[in-house]
């Protein structure tokens, strides 16, 4: 008898430590599974483009119009232009 009852807490605390390490592994599958989906998320919600802007103006404050702008990428010697408009501002799409 006594052995019967040793087997079966035995058995008992054998079922709940592969429980524990079943939920365990659970617990860490589901908690990179969460961070892959926002760190998807993010990546996702990043941009590859920008813009530069501002106003052209002369020594003397005047507004100087029809200007032409440009940016220089100089990792990749890329030319993004721009242009000034009649209120001397000017808008580079890169």
């Amino acid at each position: 008898m006594r052995t019967t009852r040793f087997s079966s807490l035995a058995f008992g605390a054998r079922y709940t430590a592969r429980t524990a390490a079943t939920f365990k592994q659970m617990s860490r599958g589901i908690t990179v599974a969460v961070l892959f989906a926002l760190l998807g998320t993010t990546v996702i919600a990043q941009s590859t483009t920008g813009s530069i802007y501002g106003q052209i103006t002369d020594q003397s404050g005047a507004l100087v119009v029809g200007c032409r702008v440009t940016a220089l990428n100089s990792a990749t010697g890329v030319n993004y232009p721009g242009i000034s408009d009649a209120q001397g501002n000017y808008t580079v799409l890169t």
